[in-house]
Order: structure tokens, then sequence, then C-alpha cells
């Protein structure tokens, strides 16, 4: 069934039109009634009534073309003030919205510097932990896994077992530094060196595991020994001078101190926006998986040493 078409209403104007026409016409028939039925003569006083109509309807006539005029000016007037008005309210909204985009975007921004810091203090902080935990594994190795004997320095099992633990777990963690880094290169200004450095102690640190997994079966029983002239990286480890351990260890770490150091002196170097958006929309997940919890979460790989 059609729906029946409602009409726009009428206007204002159209009707004053037509009453000024009306009156146009009815002044006009007045006069041809006042002249077909009196027929005035000059100097009579129907002559002076005949005047008297013809000026009122003149009048009356030209009052209302100016009633017309006066409203139509009105009329535009009051549409030129809508437009205006709703032009300011269009530009307010449009005003208000670029305000909060640009809060949004500052916010954002906020977040980045705060993110980009954590991130750059994290990985310091893990960096500076496993290389203090290699330092006090060399030392502790040098005072309860070395003992003098008359053919030389022996390796002792248990104390050697302990403190390589050790060294395998800061081997993992500077192995797993290089993977955050290079994921995370934005917030950096110089990736590749940093994960040159970390990979130079991760390939020492990788050197001394090597060698225990190789010489460690060669003790025979529990609480037995073997000479440390037959490990050539636990030497190098253990020397005070250790060449190799300076340059592959300490300079490097020393390296990767300063670099970061020098990106959080910098908090303006790097838009990292797109790292805070995917981090909150990880968080959203995560509260999802939380809160609904017959959906397992994902399964993240992650990167292993040998």
């Amino acid at each position: 069934m059609t729906q029946p078409v409602c009409s726009a209403p009428k206007s204002p104007r159209r009707y004053l039109i037509a009453a000024l026409v009306a009156l146009f016409v009815g002044s006009v028939a007045a006069l041809g009634i006042l002249k077909w039925a009196f027929n005035p003569k000059p100097g009579t006083p129907e002559l002076e009534i005949f005047k008297a109509v013809l000026q009122l309807g003149v009048i009356s006539v030209a009052a209302a073309a100016v009633a017309l005029l006066s409203f139509d000016y009105q009329f535009q007037r009051q549409r030129e003030e809508a437009a205006g008005e709703r032009r300011r309210q269009d530009e307010e909204k449009r005003r208000d919205r670029d305000h909060q985009e640009a809060l949004r975007q500052a916010e954002l921004a906020r977040k980045s510097l705060e993110y980009r810091e954590e991130f750059l203090r994290t990985i310091l902080r893990r960096a500076t932990s496993s290389y203090a935990a290699v330092k006090k594994a060399r030392r502790v190795l040098r005072a309860r896994a070395l003992r003098q004997e008359a053919n030389g320095k022996i390796v002792l099992t248990s104390a050697y077992d302990e403190q390589v633990d050790v060294i395998n777990d800061a081997q993992l963690d500077f192995e797993n530094l290089q993977a955050d880094v290079d994921n995370t290169r934005p917030a950096l200004s110089r990736p590749d060196e940093i994960i040159a450095q970390l990979h130079a102690v991760d390939e020492y640190l990788g050197e001394l595991i090597k060698e225990y997994e190789t010489e460690r079966p060669g003790f025979t029983v529990e609480g037995s020994a073997k000479q440390l002239a037959e490990f050539r990286w636990l030497q190098d480890f253990l020397d005070h001078k250790g060449n190799l351990f300076t340059g592959k260890v300490v300079h490097p770490f020393h390296d990767v101190q300063r670099l970061l150091r020098a990106d959080l002196l910098n908090p303006q170097l790097i838009d990292f926006t797109p790292a805070v958006a995917r981090r909150e929309k990880e968080q959203r997940g995560s509260a999802d998986r939380a809160a609904y919890p017959g959906h397992p979460p994902d399964r993240c790989k992650t990167r292993g040493g040998g």
C-alpha cells in the first residue's frame, strides 16, 4: 500500500501575494462598478468618491507591495541567519573533533614516549643483570672451581657445574635481547650496532658453554677434576687479563650501555605510536582471553639456544 505524499507547507509569501492580487482586483472592480453605476461628472460628489476609492486602491496596493518587499527581506535575512548558525555549529563541531583528535594524538605520543623509555630501560636492565651474573660467576669460579696442584691448576666439578649454569642463563638472555632489539628497531637510533655488540657477548658465552658440553663428560666421577690447561675458553674466562673476554664481553657490554643511555637521553628520537597502539591492542586481547577462558591463548614461539 502506497503511503500518502505529504505536500510541503505553503509559504506565507504566497498568501501575501494572493492577498495583494485580490486587493488590486477588488480595487479595479470597485472602480469599474462606480464608473458603471454613477458615471461621475466633473465637479460632482460621485467623482470625489471615485477619486477617493482610486486613491485608496493605489495606497493599498503600494502598502501591500512594501509589505511584500519587507517580508521578503525579513525572510531572506532569517534564512541567512539560519544558514550562518548551521555553519557556526558545523564549525564548532569540526573544531571539537579536531581538538579531540589532537588530544588523542598527544596522549598516544605521551604513551609512545613512556613505552619507549620503559622498553629501553628494560633492555638496559636485563643486559646489566646478565653481565653482572657473568662477572660474578667468573669470580666464584676462580675462588671455588680452581685448585692449585703440583702439576698445575685443576677444575673442580661441583663449582664448575653451578657457575656454568649461571653463565648459560646469561647467554640465553643475551640471545633473546638481540631478538627484542631487532623486533623494536624504531625505538633505537643505532639498533644494528647494539645487536652486533650483544651478539659478540652471546658468541663468547656460547663458546664457554660448548666447551662445557664437550669437556664435562670427561670428568669420570662426581667430585673429580681435570687440568685447567685442557679448557681453552675457560682459561681465557678466568684469566685476569682475559684478552678475549675483555674484547668480546666487557667492551661490547659497555658499548651497549652507552648506546642505550644515549637513546634514553633523547626522548624525541622516534615516533613510537604504532608500537603503543599494537601493545594496547594486545592488552585488550589478553583481557578478552581472561574474560573468556574457553578460548585458548595464542601460542608464541620462543627463541631458544643450543
